[in-house]
């Protein structure tokens, strides 16, 4: 799956749906660093990208240290 770059459009921020924040934050409390099968089979539940959900587990984890 590789980006295709189009010269002058404007990238909108893909925000988490509520229902999407809530399994997310769920699996948090049980699992801080999830490995790359959970991270994709929750990717695949929450249509999402692996990526995506890597990195919303690295900034929920940036949000408890504050």
């Amino acid at each position: 799956m590789f980006y295709t770059y189009v010269p002058n459009t404007i990238k909108t921020r893909k925000r988490t749906t509520p229902a999407q924040l809530e399994i997310l934050e769920g699996v948090f409390v049980t699992d801080k660093k999830p490995n790359a099968p959970r991270r994709k089979e929750l990717a695949k539940r929450l249509k999402m990208s692996p990526r995506e959900v890597q990195v919303w587990f690295q900034n929920r984890r940036a949000k408890e240290k504050k």
